[in-house]
Protein backbone atom coordinates (compact mmCIF):
# COMPACT_ATOMS: atom_id res chain seq x y z
CA UNK A 1 0.00 0.00 0.00
CA UNK A 2 1.47 3.41 -1.17
CA UNK A 3 2.43 6.01 1.51
CA UNK A 4 -0.16 8.22 -0.04
CA UNK A 5 -2.92 5.94 0.25
CA UNK A 6 -1.95 5.27 4.09
CA UNK A 7 -1.74 8.73 4.67
CA UNK A 8 -5.48 9.25 3.20
CA UNK A 9 -6.58 6.24 5.13
CA UNK A 10 -5.26 7.16 8.46
CA UNK A 11 -6.85 10.59 8.42
CA UNK A 12 -10.07 8.55 7.84
CA UNK A 13 -10.31 6.42 9.98
CA UNK A 14 -8.15 7.76 13.02
CA UNK A 15 -9.26 11.82 13.10
CA UNK A 16 -7.77 12.05 16.51
CA UNK A 17 -4.57 11.53 15.17
CA UNK A 18 -4.50 14.29 12.93
CA UNK A 19 -6.41 16.59 15.10
CA UNK A 20 -3.91 16.02 17.97
CA UNK A 21 -3.48 19.99 18.35
CA UNK A 22 -6.14 21.78 16.93
CA UNK A 23 -9.06 20.71 14.27
CA UNK A 24 -8.58 21.05 10.68
CA UNK A 25 -10.75 22.37 7.83
CA UNK A 26 -10.29 19.85 5.48
CA UNK A 27 -8.25 16.45 5.02
CA UNK A 28 -6.00 17.81 2.91
CA UNK A 29 -4.60 19.93 5.81
CA UNK A 30 -5.06 17.21 8.31
CA UNK A 31 -2.71 15.14 6.12
CA UNK A 32 -0.38 18.17 6.35
CA UNK A 33 -0.52 18.92 10.17
CA UNK A 34 0.05 15.52 10.94
CA UNK A 35 3.43 15.07 8.72
CA UNK A 36 4.81 18.02 10.61
CA UNK A 37 4.17 16.98 13.77
CA UNK A 38 5.55 13.53 13.10
CA UNK A 39 8.86 15.62 12.36
CA UNK A 40 8.65 18.15 15.29
CA UNK A 41 6.72 20.80 14.37
CA UNK A 42 3.74 22.10 15.91
CA UNK A 43 0.34 23.40 14.40
CA UNK A 44 -1.44 24.51 17.03
CA UNK A 45 -0.31 28.12 16.71
CA UNK A 46 -0.47 30.94 14.41
CA UNK A 47 1.75 32.79 12.33
CA UNK A 48 5.08 31.65 10.70
CA UNK A 49 7.12 29.08 12.43
CA UNK A 50 10.62 27.96 11.88
CA UNK A 51 11.03 23.78 10.51
CA UNK A 52 12.75 21.75 12.99
CA UNK A 53 14.79 19.75 10.88
CA UNK A 54 17.03 20.20 7.45
CA UNK A 55 14.42 21.07 4.86
CA UNK A 56 13.94 22.32 1.41
CA UNK A 57 11.85 25.15 3.19
CA UNK A 58 12.87 27.42 6.16
CA UNK A 59 9.40 28.02 7.96
CA UNK A 60 6.00 27.38 7.51
CA UNK A 61 2.91 29.28 8.06
CA UNK A 62 -0.76 28.35 9.80
CA UNK A 63 -3.94 30.15 10.08
CA UNK A 64 -6.96 29.30 11.53
CA UNK A 65 -10.41 30.75 11.80
CA UNK A 66 -12.15 32.51 15.00
CA UNK A 67 -12.79 29.01 16.35
CA UNK A 68 -9.39 27.35 16.05
CA UNK A 69 -10.13 25.99 13.51
CA UNK A 70 -6.30 25.64 11.08
CA UNK A 71 -7.80 26.75 7.48
CA UNK A 72 -3.83 26.88 5.96
CA UNK A 73 -0.93 25.41 6.26
CA UNK A 74 2.07 26.63 3.98
CA UNK A 75 5.40 27.74 3.53
CA UNK A 76 5.38 31.18 2.91
CA UNK A 77 6.08 32.28 -0.74
CA UNK A 78 4.23 35.71 -1.76
CA UNK A 79 4.12 38.64 -0.47
CA UNK A 80 1.35 39.55 1.35
CA UNK A 81 0.72 42.62 -0.23
CA UNK A 82 0.86 40.87 -3.36
CA UNK A 83 -1.78 39.04 -2.41
CA UNK A 84 -4.25 41.23 -0.84
CA UNK A 85 -4.37 43.26 -3.62
CA UNK A 86 -5.34 40.76 -5.87
CA UNK A 87 -6.61 37.65 -3.93
CA UNK A 88 -6.33 34.56 -5.81
CA UNK A 89 -7.40 31.25 -4.24
CA UNK A 90 -3.68 30.24 -6.12
CA UNK A 91 -1.71 31.49 -3.49
CA UNK A 92 -2.28 29.62 -0.84
CA UNK A 93 -2.69 26.36 -2.87
CA UNK A 94 1.28 26.42 -3.95
CA UNK A 95 2.28 27.42 -0.57
CA UNK A 96 0.30 24.59 0.75
CA UNK A 97 1.38 22.34 -2.06
CA UNK A 98 4.94 23.03 -1.78
CA UNK A 99 5.23 22.38 1.71
CA UNK A 100 3.56 19.30 1.56
CA UNK A 101 5.18 17.86 -1.06
CA UNK A 102 8.62 18.89 0.47
CA UNK A 103 7.29 16.66 3.88
CA UNK A 104 6.95 13.19 1.36
CA UNK A 105 10.01 11.07 0.55
CA UNK A 106 11.13 11.70 -2.90
CA UNK A 107 9.55 8.39 -4.34
CA UNK A 108 6.02 9.64 -2.72
CA UNK A 109 6.15 12.95 -3.70
CA UNK A 110 6.89 12.27 -7.54
CA UNK A 111 4.49 9.88 -7.59
CA UNK A 112 1.88 12.80 -5.82
CA UNK A 113 2.92 15.29 -8.39
CA UNK A 114 2.57 12.84 -11.20
CA UNK A 115 -1.40 12.12 -10.27
CA UNK A 116 -2.33 15.81 -10.10
CA UNK A 117 0.03 16.54 -12.79
CA UNK A 118 1.89 19.43 -11.31
CA UNK A 119 5.15 20.06 -12.26
CA UNK A 120 7.28 21.57 -10.09
CA UNK A 121 11.02 21.57 -9.43
CA UNK A 122 11.59 21.99 -4.82
CA UNK A 123 14.85 23.25 -5.09
CA UNK A 124 13.90 25.73 -7.70
CA UNK A 125 10.52 27.00 -5.54
CA UNK A 126 13.34 26.86 -2.72
CA UNK A 127 15.36 30.15 -4.30
CA UNK A 128 11.74 31.72 -3.94
CA UNK A 129 11.43 34.65 -1.62
CA UNK A 130 8.58 37.14 -1.58
CA UNK A 131 10.47 39.81 -3.14
CA UNK A 132 10.77 38.23 -6.50
CA UNK A 133 8.36 39.62 -9.15
CA UNK A 134 5.91 36.92 -10.24
CA UNK A 135 3.66 36.44 -12.68
CA UNK A 136 0.06 33.74 -13.02
CA UNK A 137 -1.40 33.07 -15.94
CA UNK A 138 -3.96 30.56 -17.38
CA UNK A 139 -3.98 28.47 -21.08
CA UNK A 140 -6.31 25.60 -22.02
CA UNK A 141 -3.49 23.42 -20.95
CA UNK A 142 -3.79 25.08 -17.59
CA UNK A 143 -2.27 27.34 -14.89
CA UNK A 144 1.38 28.90 -14.53
CA UNK A 145 3.37 30.46 -12.55
CA UNK A 146 6.72 31.98 -13.03
CA UNK A 147 9.19 33.75 -10.40
CA UNK A 148 12.35 36.13 -11.38
CA UNK A 149 15.53 37.84 -9.96
CA UNK A 150 17.15 40.29 -11.90
CA UNK A 151 15.18 39.62 -15.44
CA UNK A 152 15.73 35.66 -15.47
CA UNK A 153 13.15 33.15 -14.59
CA UNK A 154 14.33 31.51 -11.50
CA UNK A 155 11.20 29.12 -10.97
CA UNK A 156 8.28 28.06 -12.97
CA UNK A 157 5.25 25.65 -11.89
CA UNK A 158 2.43 24.45 -14.10
CA UNK A 159 -0.62 22.75 -12.79
CA UNK A 160 -4.18 21.98 -14.08
CA UNK A 161 -7.16 23.39 -13.50
CA UNK A 162 -9.07 21.25 -11.33
CA UNK A 163 -10.86 22.84 -8.29
CA UNK A 164 -10.64 20.19 -5.71
CA UNK A 165 -6.54 20.22 -6.45
CA UNK A 166 -6.84 23.93 -5.87
CA UNK A 167 -8.99 24.36 -2.78
CA UNK A 168 -7.38 20.63 -1.49
CA UNK A 169 -10.97 19.47 -0.73
CA UNK A 170 -12.41 16.25 -1.76
CA UNK A 171 -15.39 15.95 -3.45
CA UNK A 172 -17.72 15.66 -0.31
CA UNK A 173 -16.00 18.79 1.35
CA UNK A 174 -16.45 21.15 -1.58
CA UNK A 175 -20.16 20.48 -2.56
CA UNK A 176 -20.66 21.19 1.85
CA UNK A 177 -18.52 24.50 0.77
CA UNK A 178 -21.05 25.41 -1.98
CA UNK A 179 -23.84 25.04 0.31
CA UNK A 180 -22.58 26.73 3.10
CA UNK A 181 -21.23 29.28 0.81
CA UNK A 182 -24.57 29.88 -0.96
CA UNK A 183 -26.32 30.31 2.42
CA UNK A 184 -24.32 32.46 3.68
CA UNK A 185 -24.77 34.84 0.40
CA UNK A 186 -28.48 34.21 1.09
CA UNK A 187 -28.23 36.34 4.54
CA UNK A 188 -26.42 39.09 3.23
CA UNK A 189 -28.23 42.13 2.71
CA UNK A 190 -27.98 43.22 -1.09
CA UNK A 191 -27.35 46.94 -1.54
CA UNK A 192 -29.40 47.16 -5.27
CA UNK A 193 -27.16 48.36 -7.04
CA UNK A 194 -28.25 49.45 -10.76
CA UNK A 195 -27.87 47.06 -13.68
CA UNK A 196 -26.56 48.88 -16.70
CA UNK A 197 -28.35 47.69 -20.21
CA UNK A 198 -26.62 47.84 -23.83
CA UNK A 199 -27.16 50.54 -25.89
CA UNK A 200 -28.94 50.39 -29.49
CA UNK A 201 -25.41 50.16 -31.10
CA UNK A 202 -24.82 46.84 -29.49
CA UNK A 203 -28.20 45.25 -30.11
CA UNK A 204 -29.61 43.09 -33.13
CA UNK A 205 -33.24 43.56 -33.90
CA UNK A 206 -35.40 40.62 -35.02
CA UNK A 207 -37.03 40.75 -38.29
CA UNK A 208 -40.49 41.82 -36.84
CA UNK A 209 -38.00 44.09 -34.69
CA UNK A 210 -40.50 42.78 -31.45
CA UNK A 211 -37.80 43.00 -29.43
CA UNK A 212 -33.55 43.18 -29.91
CA UNK A 213 -30.84 40.50 -29.18
CA UNK A 214 -27.46 41.40 -27.37
CA UNK A 215 -25.23 38.27 -28.32
CA UNK A 216 -23.61 36.42 -26.17
CA UNK A 217 -21.42 33.54 -26.07
CA UNK A 218 -21.96 29.80 -26.98
CA UNK A 219 -21.02 26.79 -24.54
CA UNK A 220 -20.03 24.04 -27.02
CA UNK A 221 -23.52 23.94 -28.97
CA UNK A 222 -25.11 26.84 -30.35
CA UNK A 223 -28.24 25.84 -28.18
CA UNK A 224 -26.08 27.03 -24.95
CA UNK A 225 -26.00 30.47 -24.64
CA UNK A 226 -25.61 33.97 -23.11
CA UNK A 227 -27.90 36.19 -25.21
CA UNK A 228 -30.04 38.56 -23.08
CA UNK A 229 -33.07 40.20 -25.07
CA UNK A 230 -34.60 43.56 -24.65
CA UNK A 231 -37.23 45.72 -25.72
CA UNK A 232 -37.94 49.48 -25.70
CA UNK A 233 -39.51 51.34 -23.66
CA UNK A 234 -41.69 54.31 -23.32
CA UNK A 235 -38.68 56.49 -23.51
CA UNK A 236 -37.26 54.24 -25.98
CA UNK A 237 -34.88 53.06 -24.18
CA UNK A 238 -33.56 49.14 -23.60
CA UNK A 239 -35.31 47.44 -20.89
CA UNK A 240 -35.11 43.35 -20.91
CA UNK A 241 -37.49 41.23 -22.14
CA UNK A 242 -39.76 39.73 -19.74
CA UNK A 243 -43.00 38.50 -22.22
CA UNK A 244 -44.90 34.74 -20.93
CA UNK A 245 -45.57 35.40 -25.33
CA UNK A 246 -41.89 34.65 -25.69
CA UNK A 247 -40.52 32.67 -23.29
CA UNK A 248 -37.70 31.06 -23.96
CA UNK A 249 -35.99 34.93 -24.01
CA UNK A 250 -37.80 35.74 -20.83
CA UNK A 251 -36.51 32.30 -19.24
CA UNK A 252 -32.90 33.36 -20.72
CA UNK A 253 -33.19 36.71 -18.90
CA UNK A 254 -34.73 35.59 -15.66
CA UNK A 255 -31.35 33.58 -15.21
CA UNK A 256 -29.37 36.51 -15.81
CA UNK A 257 -31.01 37.79 -13.33
CA UNK A 258 -32.38 40.94 -15.19
CA UNK A 259 -36.24 40.16 -14.58
CA UNK A 260 -38.15 42.41 -12.06
CA UNK A 261 -40.30 39.98 -9.45
CA UNK A 262 -39.41 37.55 -6.86
CA UNK A 263 -37.85 34.27 -8.39
CA UNK A 264 -37.17 31.47 -5.70
CA UNK A 265 -35.65 28.13 -7.22
CA UNK A 266 -36.95 25.03 -5.29
CA UNK A 267 -33.69 23.12 -5.17
CA UNK A 268 -32.56 19.39 -5.09
CA UNK A 269 -28.52 19.03 -4.89
CA UNK A 270 -27.26 15.94 -6.18
CA UNK A 271 -24.15 14.93 -4.01
CA UNK A 272 -21.13 12.95 -4.30
CA UNK A 273 -22.53 9.54 -3.35
CA UNK A 274 -26.11 9.45 -4.08
CA UNK A 275 -26.96 11.88 -1.68
CA UNK A 276 -29.25 15.17 -2.16
CA UNK A 277 -29.75 17.58 -0.14
CA UNK A 278 -33.16 20.22 -0.79
CA UNK A 279 -33.53 24.09 -0.05
CA UNK A 280 -34.63 27.25 -1.16
CA UNK A 281 -33.13 30.32 -1.95
CA UNK A 282 -33.93 33.18 -4.66
CA UNK A 283 -32.44 32.87 -8.04
CA UNK A 284 -30.80 36.77 -8.21
CA UNK A 285 -29.07 35.16 -4.82
CA UNK A 286 -27.79 32.14 -6.62
CA UNK A 287 -26.92 34.03 -9.80
CA UNK A 288 -25.06 36.36 -7.74
CA UNK A 289 -22.77 33.77 -5.58
CA UNK A 290 -22.00 32.32 -8.86
CA UNK A 291 -20.91 34.67 -11.25
CA UNK A 292 -19.37 36.29 -8.19
CA UNK A 293 -17.36 32.89 -7.79
CA UNK A 294 -16.49 33.85 -11.25
CA UNK A 295 -18.89 31.30 -13.44
CA UNK A 296 -20.69 32.98 -16.29
CA UNK A 297 -23.97 31.78 -16.87
CA UNK A 298 -25.55 30.04 -20.50
CA UNK A 299 -29.00 29.10 -20.69
CA UNK A 300 -30.03 26.48 -23.19
CA UNK A 301 -34.40 25.80 -23.42
CA UNK A 302 -35.26 21.84 -23.64
CA UNK A 303 -39.07 22.13 -24.21
CA UNK A 304 -41.64 24.77 -24.13
CA UNK A 305 -45.31 23.26 -23.34
CA UNK A 306 -48.56 24.26 -21.92
CA UNK A 307 -48.04 23.74 -18.18
CA UNK A 308 -44.20 24.27 -18.02
CA UNK A 309 -41.18 25.63 -19.83
CA UNK A 310 -38.01 23.31 -19.36
CA UNK A 311 -34.20 24.67 -19.07
CA UNK A 312 -30.42 24.02 -18.58
CA UNK A 313 -28.42 26.62 -17.15
CA UNK A 314 -24.72 25.69 -16.82
CA UNK A 315 -22.47 28.08 -15.23
CA UNK A 316 -19.11 27.92 -16.45
CA UNK A 317 -15.95 29.13 -14.75
CA UNK A 318 -13.32 28.59 -17.50
CA UNK A 319 -10.44 29.49 -14.85
CA UNK A 320 -10.64 26.80 -12.72
CA UNK A 321 -12.33 24.17 -15.33
CA UNK A 322 -16.12 23.33 -13.20
CA UNK A 323 -19.20 24.17 -14.40
CA UNK A 324 -22.39 24.20 -12.06
CA UNK A 325 -25.52 22.69 -13.63
CA UNK A 326 -28.67 23.29 -13.02
CA UNK A 327 -32.17 21.98 -14.24
CA UNK A 328 -35.28 24.03 -13.80
CA UNK A 329 -38.77 23.64 -14.60
CA UNK A 330 -40.65 26.98 -14.50
CA UNK A 331 -44.70 27.47 -14.87
CA UNK A 332 -45.97 30.43 -17.37
CA UNK A 333 -47.55 31.81 -14.68
CA UNK A 334 -44.65 32.18 -12.38
CA UNK A 335 -43.55 34.30 -15.33
CA UNK A 336 -46.36 36.32 -15.50
CA UNK A 337 -47.16 36.89 -11.82
CA UNK A 338 -43.05 37.98 -11.77
CA UNK A 339 -43.50 35.54 -8.57
CA UNK A 340 -43.18 31.95 -7.54
CA UNK A 341 -41.43 29.07 -6.79
CA UNK A 342 -39.14 26.98 -9.36
CA UNK A 343 -38.46 23.31 -9.71
CA UNK A 344 -35.15 23.44 -9.94
CA UNK A 345 -32.00 20.12 -9.60
CA UNK A 346 -28.40 21.68 -9.52
CA UNK A 347 -25.30 19.43 -9.39
CA UNK A 348 -22.06 21.61 -8.71
CA UNK A 349 -17.94 21.34 -9.65
CA UNK A 350 -18.51 19.29 -12.31
CA UNK A 351 -15.30 19.40 -14.34
CA UNK A 352 -15.26 21.27 -17.93
CA UNK A 353 -14.13 18.53 -19.62
CA UNK A 354 -16.92 16.10 -18.70
CA UNK A 355 -19.46 18.21 -19.29
CA UNK A 356 -18.11 19.10 -22.51
CA UNK A 357 -18.33 16.26 -23.70
CA UNK A 358 -21.84 15.09 -22.30
CA UNK A 359 -23.27 17.79 -24.48
CA UNK A 360 -21.48 16.63 -27.46
CA UNK A 361 -22.47 12.98 -27.12
CA UNK A 362 -25.81 14.66 -27.04
CA UNK A 363 -25.38 16.25 -30.41
CA UNK A 364 -24.21 13.51 -32.35
CA UNK A 365 -26.87 11.59 -30.83
CA UNK A 366 -29.25 14.05 -32.29
CA UNK A 367 -27.63 13.86 -35.66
Amino acid sequence: MGTRLIHILLAICFPAMATAQGSYATLKLQEIGNLLQQKGNATDKCGIIPLKENHTFKSYEVRTDTSGTVIHIGTPLFARTATASAPSPIYDFVERYMLHMSLLPTHERNRYMADDKVEADLTAVAKIDSMCPFQIWNDEKGIHLTWSRKGENICRIDMPKEIQLIYGKNKIEIEEDFIKQLITTQEKETSGTKISYPSLEHVTATEDSAYYVYKGGSYVIKEMHSDTYFVKNSEQRLIPLQDAKYPSETVSNLFHSLLDGEFILNVTQHLYGNRKISYRVAQNKLHTFCTEQGCKPYIGIESIEKESIKAVVVYENSEFGYNHMLYTEISPTVINNKQGEIKSHIYCYIPTHNLKSLFQEKTKKKQ
